[in-house]
């Protein structure tokens, strides 16, 4: 699938971030649109969901001197990432497999099914294992998807997002408090870098940490223990598949379990996060003697020096913090995310 010749560093240059709208399909498609793009792979793939967005590729090649691509969508799922892994290898077929860091939730594992929003998009689900697919005449659409937390802006703030159609950006840097004109919409640099999002938006209109955290736990709320028993089978087989298809290229993963705000992460601890959390740990120790992998559980902000006001709600990290922890995976991970020697 990977061919084995040498890659030739890859170079952004200083192009204009794209905008996106803010839905959850849109992610998806956003991120195959600025894969096209590139004129070269990518050395060092970003995999997850929204939590791995901020992860920037330009600080990671800094610290690495891997240039690369931030590949996690909104509601990201390990079949995304399997997915993904498949289309980098099919966009650049005469490169090796470019390293990976997989920004990975406990709660993907909870997934019994193929999320709509990823069957939506056949750039990715054409490699979906026809075991996974939904029987005919199964419903694949998500319906209406919305970011949560609009409906609680006022009438004022919701009307005022900008209507400039995608590609089309006002003057203002997306870094200065002036980036309110970008409205709620997504903004990434052609790297895949998340520079705004929904989140900022809201900010700049007086949401604050508490509305976020309040907000994350009437999420989880209905995540544990309802909606979380157990792993599921199919998630693990991404997971399991994916690492392995790796291997097979001699890449040697890192994943990382990501982290939660304190106050969020002491609620879902008393409806059954530990042990599920036991269990993803559990899961990958069963991997050990079959799969060659990096394993960092950062899910709590001791673990890299992360501060506990560096986040928008509970489990979606600022600039700041995925800084930081972007930081402490590279000194954790060894030759894993090295650049390999010329």
């Amino acid at each position: 699938m990977f061919a084995a010749l040498a890659i030739v560093a890859l170079s952004l240059g200083a192009a204009w971030p794209h905008t996106a709208a803010a839905s959850p399909e849109a992610s998806r498609t956003e991120k195959i649109r600025l894969l096209d793009k590139l004129a070269q792979a990518p050395r060092l793939l970003v995999l997850g969901s929204s939590r791995a967005m901020r992860l920037d590729p330009a600080l990671l090649r800094r610290l690495t001197g891997l240039t690369g691509f931030n590949a996690a969508v909104s509601s990201g799922t390990c079949a995304d990432a399997w997915c993904f892994l498949h289309l980098v290898a099919d966009r650049f077929p005469s490169t090796p497999a470019p390293r990976v860091l997989w920004m990975l939730d406990v709660e993907q594992f909870r997934a019994r099914a193929i999320h709509p929003w990823l069957l939506s998009v056949a750039r990715l689900s054409q490699y979906i294992p026809a075991q996974f697919l939904p029987a005919a005449g199964s419903a694949t659409s998500a319906g209406a998807s919305t970011w949560a937390g609009l409906s609680a802006l006022s009438p004022a703030v919701r009307t005022s997002s900008p209507t400039a159609p995608v590609g089309v950006l006002p003057a203002a840097d997306p870094a200065s408090p002036a980036a309110v004109n970008y409205g709620y919409r997504r903004i990434y640099t052609p790297d895949g870098f998340l520079r705004w999002a929904p989140d900022d938006y809201k900010a700049a209109h007086g949401w604050t940490l508490a509305d976020g955290i309040s907000d994350s736990i009437e999420k989880y709320r209905g995540i544990y223990p309802r909606g979380f028993k157990g792993l599921g089978s199919m998630p693990s087989w991404f997971v399991r598949g994916s690492i392995r298809l790796l291997n097979e290229q001699g890449v040697r993963p890192v994943i990382v379990l990501s982290p939660y705000q304190p106050r969020l992460l002491d609620f879902i601890a008393g409806r059954g996060w530990p042990r599920r959390h036991q269990q993803v740990l559990a899961f990958f120790a069963s991997l050990r003697p079959s799969c060659d992998f990096v394993l960092l559980d950062m899910t709590r902000l001791s673990s890299f020096g992360g501060r506990s006001s560096e986040f928008y709600d509970g489990t979606h990290g600022r600039a700041a913090l995925m800084d930081r922890l972007a930081r402490a995976v590279v000194r954790r991970s060894g030759s894993a995310l090295a650049a390999p020697a010329r």
